[in-house]
């Protein structure tokens, strides 16, 4: 009487038998259906989002890596040097105490240039060679990983199920940790160049009528952006992980007539 009466009141407030089942029996479900959610929309938007950051975090990066602003000298004031970037140094009749010729620097040069062979010890210290090193190899690492992405993302676009092949479960890990080694080593240069620039102080000359310009805070916002990269593209990794190890079944629910399912 008692599960007939729950059953007549079920009907009369128009859900149905299959509903109230929905509701009561939400609790059974296992783990894996439960996780369905993650099987379209929400493992695509971070999928998206962790895209959309890492092109952001490559543009941003090539800009400040060929611009000529990373440290740059107040307008204001006299000084020989002008502004300076990793491959491009401006000078304004520099005159270097470490050079031997005693050479009058002019002009924008190219940090490789023949014309610094006397002082390129001293225009390229250690941790300046080690910023150029590395963020060119983080940005080989990053149009590697745009690519993938790129498509990654035609195969989700064209698939309907969201179940790639194995070969596609594998790249999706290994743009996941392009992605983590990639933001831990940017982040780690630029607080290189930061403490490289504040500490060496026999590196540019009137070093306190300088500071750091407009292409190394590109470069910052780079970093940021391919952290948010990599956070999101190990999400997705995981996600595809969990649902690789133990995929949505089918679950079927009980039968109407099992009254187990309105507690006894």
């Amino acid at each position: 009487m008692r599960s007939a009466s729950r059953m007549d009141t079920s009907m009369a407030s128009g859900k149905g038998f299959g509903s109230r089942i929905d509701v009561v029996g939400e609790s059974s479900l296992p783990a894996s259906y439960k996780s369905h959610w993650t099987y379209q929309p929400g493992k695509r938007i971070t999928f998206r989002a962790g895209f959309t950051c890492q092109v952001f975090s490559l543009i941003t990066l090539m800009i400040g890596y060929v611009t000529s602003y990373w440290i740059q000298s107040w307008a204001r004031v006299h000084s020989g040097f002008k502004h300076i970037g990793l491959w491009e140094a401006c000078f304004s009749g520099l005159v270097l105490q470490y050079d031997p010729s005693l050479k009058s620097y002019h002009g924008c040069w190219w940090m490789l240039s023949t014309e610094f062979n006397d002082v390129k010890a001293w225009i390229m210290p250690w941790w300046f060679l080690m910023t150029q090193i590395l963020l060119t190899l983080c940005i080989v690492a990053e149009i590697i990983n745009v690519i993938l992405l790129g498509i990654l993302w035609l195969t989700l676009k064209d698939s309907k199920t969201n179940q790639g092949s194995d070969v596609s479960f594998v790249v999706k890990h290994v743009v996941a940790g392009i992605a983590v080694v990639t933001a831990i080593v940017e982040s780690c240069v630029m607080l290189l160049f930061g403490l490289g620039f504040y500490l060496d102080r026999g590196w540019l000359p009137m070093y306190y009528l300088n500071f750091l310009s407009w292409s190394y805070g590109l470069a910052i916002v780079s970093s940021f952006l391919s952290i948010f990269a990599a956070i999101a593209q190990v999400m997705y990794a995981l996600v595809e992980r969990q649902e690789k190890l133990h995929p949505p079944v089918n679950y079927s629910l009980p039968s109407t007539a099992d009254t187990s399912l309105y507690g006894k």
